[in-house]
């Protein structure tokens, strides 16, 4: 048997057993030794098995003849790839390369590409992200640093509030921990707009707030426990700043005014301020769970940091079951960086969720292009072409540049429109540390088989493309090596993980983060300037109180992660799953919403918004608002063998949350009508 986790950007890195047999792998199965994953699979992680035998997987290099992509030498796409890149540094800089990655895969020497963009000069990169950085900006104002109570740390709960998350779905390992404490008889409410899988499963209560709105429910709520005097008055005191001011702003929210604003019964926000009255620090507090959904908006970073305010005043800062755990990024500043940023001349940064316009500002010299017009694309650990909101203008802007480069495990809509296409090793082939940011584990995956072709795995790439570079003693340490190296900063301070300091000691094995507190803020300062846990002073979602136009006919749209896919992979499985053998992306309304507008289940509809539109087929389901239509993340624009588009990102306009410069995805407005 050996060792490893999935590499998928999920909550969860499921632990790895792999079982080997005459050079192939026979089967794979959940580690029963992991801490948190505890055996079990989740659906994504059994589809990598399919995904690595699968005969569409790319294994040999690929280079474009004409409208063709035809098979190469390892030496001649190289030497393409290497001279296509100084011939750009010796033109317009090294700025004029754009390097666009994201994480594809979780393992941590994939940041050797940035590592060999640095020393080359330094190139234009992205900025922001497609699903997180609204919250991660919003918790870094609160608390200095974003961590994540332990997922044990449930068991002290008084009651959960599970808040724009679905982990029956997205987070299957925490659905134990979940189910443990509502066992206990710690009540569990779901904030969503959709009655989730989680919903069913646990039988918990459900608040279904309009999409959007999560900000004004959230303060509305914080304004209800301060008026009552139920809030944790010596935390807001001493381990406080910014309260007087957040009292101001929350003064005038009513509970039935918010009601009205979220679009949900006033009975459902009295009951939640039941729940997270403060009656003295003798009572288990409530843990808040949040996930990436509730901050896809214009207010996004309001809405993470009105629940963060919210924890605060609930007494569920800094204690024993409770927490705002957004996500947790306890790796940071104890591993080493590998990408080298410091060595670059010059950065250059586009906002990653406006690839489509501004990428193509940056493709001519002159005012908007500056002196660094991009030239070529290096691409990995991403499928841009499909995952980017606004995708027909990302479709053009893409075709427009010069010399395209991707490197991956499949055809995809990105590898379609690339000049060379260079295949890459999966993690059952290839070495890597993995982590997550839910629980504190590291897992250090080696190599079950071979790759098959020829595949290679991303360090020999890097590599070979250095040593054509002339940056070849930058990198020549083997995989091991380079985790080790990693790693280096946490076995200094803790020895006690590897004895003699030899990291090797670690190869094969999962292994617990000891500098990850259970517990965050439970002791000491904050990590903000101030040492301070900071109400947040400037709502700006409250002058959007009032001023919501009438929908019509309109849905507010949704694209939320299917159990069986993340994003564009395995995408397959999830059409199968809803598709009704019609091959569409199905569309699911509420069926009171459908029968007002005279469309039935099953039939072939549009969907329509001011970005574009995308057949689908049609699918009832009563647990929707009825203002809100759903269609799941994922899916591709249709450059795969000429292929019907499947990707709601085509609906999509690219605008940015209020801070993080995060797409707002969920901020999207569609007419449903009958396909003829």
């Amino acid at each position: 048997m050996v060792r490893t986790a999935c590499p998928l950007s999920c909550w969860d890195t499921c632990a790895l057993l792999v079982e080997v047999s005459g050079g192939e792998v026979r089967g794979i199965r959940g580690d029963p030794d992991h801490p948190v994953t505890r055996g079990r699979l989740c659906p994504k992680a059994r589809f990598q098995l399919d995904r690595h035998r699968s005969p569409a997987r790319l294994k040999t290099p690929l280079i474009r003849s004409g409208a063709e992509l035809r098979v190469s030498s390892w030496p001649a796409a190289l030497d393409l790839v290497a001279g296509r890149m100084l011939e750009a540094r010796d033109s317009h800089g090294s700025l004029s390369i754009l390097h666009y990655w994201d994480t594809g895969s979780t393992g941590l020497l994939k940041s050797l590409y940035g590592r060999l963009c640095n020393l080359f000069g330094g190139v234009t990169e992205p900025h922001g992200s497609l699903c997180w950085s609204a919250g991660l900006a919003a918790q870094e104002a609160d608390f200095g640093r974003v961590l994540a109570h332990a997922p044990e740390d449930l068991a002290h709960a008084g009651g959960v509030i599970v808040w724009g998350r679905n982990p029956a779905d997205t987070n299957l390992h925490f659905m134990p921990f979940l189910h443990a404490a509502h066992d206990r008889g710690a009540p569990v409410v779901v904030i969503d707009p959709l009655k989730t899988a989680t919903v069913r499963e646990l039988a918990a209560r459900h608040v279904a707030p309009r999409p959007g709105t999560d900000a004004v429910l959230a303060l509305a709520l914080g304004g209800e426990l301060i008026r009552r005097g139920e809030f944790d008055r010596d935390f807001c005191r001493r381990r406080a700043s910014g309260f007087e001011a957040f009292v101001s702003a929350v003064a005038g929210l009513s509970l039935a005014a918010a009601a009205a604003e979220c679009g949900i019964p006033e009975r459902d926000v009295l009951d939640l301020a039941d729940l997270l009255a403060f009656r003295g620090p003798g009572r288990p507090p409530v843990a808040f769970v949040l996930g990436y959904g509730l901050q896809r908006h214009a207010w996004g970073g309001d809405a993470v940091r009105a629940i963060d305010a919210l924890a605060a005043l609930a007494g569920s800062l800094g204690r024993p079951g409770g927490g705002s755990s957004y996500a947790n990024r306890h790796a940071e500043g104890v591993l080493r960086d590998l990408g080298r940023p410091e060595a670059a001349r010059a950065h250059r940064y586009f906002e990653r969720a406006r690839f489509g316009r501004q990428v193509a500002e940056l493709l001519e010299s002159g005012p908007d292009g500056g002196e660094h017009p991009i030239s070529m694309v290096l691409c990995h650990g991403a499928n841009p072409v499909a995952q980017l909101p606004d995708t027909g203008r990302v479709v053009d802007t893409f075709r427009r540049v010069p010399f395209k480069v991707v490197a991956e495990l499949r055809p995809t809509d990105t590898t379609a429109l690339a000049d060379v296409v260079l295949p890459v090793a999966d993690f059952l082939e290839d070495e890597d540390l993995y982590f997550c940011a839910w629980h504190a584990y590291f897992t250090w995956g080696v190599p079950a088989v071979t790759p098959p072709g020829e595949v290679w795995p991303e360090v020999q790439i890097v590599t070979e493309l250095a040593r054509r570079l002339g940056l070849g003693d930058a990198f020549r340490r083997p995989p091991a090596e380079w985790i080790g190296h990693a790693l280096a900063p946490l076995l200094t301070r803790r020895p006690d993980l590897a004895p003699g300091g030899e990291p090797l000691h670690l190869r094969g094995r999962t292994f617990a983060n000891p500098e990850a507190p259970a517990v965050p803020w439970r002791e000491g300062p904050f990590a903000t300037a101030s040492g301070l846990f900071e109400f947040g002073r400037n709502w700006k979602c409250l002058e959007a109180w009032g001023t919501r136009e009438d929908l019509g006919e309109r849905f507010h749209l949704i694209t939320p992660q299917h159990r069986f896919s993340l994003h564009s992979q395995f995408y397959g499985e999830t059409l199968k799953k809803t598709s009704r053998r019609t091959g569409l992306p199905a569309v699911f309304v509420n069926p009171r919403a459908a029968g007002r507008r005279h469309l039935d289940d099953g039939r072939a509809v549009r969907v329509k918004t001011a970005q574009g539109e995308l057949l689908a087929h049609l699918v009832f389901d009563a647990g929707l608002r009825e203002d809100t239509a759903c269609i799941y993340s994922g899916g591709d624009a249709g450059l795969v063998a000429n292929g019907r588009p499947a990707s709601a990102n085509l609906l999509i306009a690219d605008l940015l949350t209020d801070i993080g410069v995060q797409a707002a995805f969920y901020d999207c407005l569609c007419v449903i009508e009958p396909a003829e």
